[in-house]
């Protein structure tokens, strides 16, 4: 068995250092939630993903997922929650869980359909309506 720990350690590395482990450009997603005053940068590890939490007053922001390069767009996942705390150990939740393809450095709506008119009423509810998330390109 030693020998096969040994092996699989050596095809990991050999993988690692030939670049055959999956990577991207991306190194900040940019996620702004300007009904809250919240902007995230969140720093994207070498495989894509990215996670953060932040707190900011009443309200707390987590936002994960994981970024993959295509060729010339970046198809992203993303999971994104806003906690309204409005007594101790109470809180309001909205939760987004959205996937697409971008470019680096636009900025995408992804509270909103751009196409949908802001008199839909499946959008009047929606406190996050106004996120939008932002790909930044960085030197790994």
């Amino acid at each position: 068995m030693p020998m096969f720990h040994s092996f699989a350690l050596l095809v990991f590395l050999i993988a690692t250092f030939c670049g055959c482990t999956a990577q991207t450009e991306i190194s900040i997603v940019r996620i702004s939630d300007p009904d809250v005053g919240i902007s995230l940068d969140v720093p994207v590890q070498a495989d894509g993903t990215f996670s953060q939490e932040m707190k900011r007053g009443d309200v707390v922001s987590l936002a994960s997922g994981k970024v993959s390069d295509e060729s010339n767009t970046q198809s992203v996942r993303l999971s994104y929650e806003r906690r309204l705390y409005t007594a101790p150990g109470k809180f309001e939740s909205e939760k987004l869980e959205t996937e697409f393809k971008t470019t680096a450095g636009v900025e995408v709506p992804i509270g909103k359909n751009p196409s949908t008119p802001k008199t839909d009423p499946s959008t009047a509810n929606n406190g996050l309506t106004n996120l939008t998330i932002t790909l930044i390109k960085g030197e790994k």
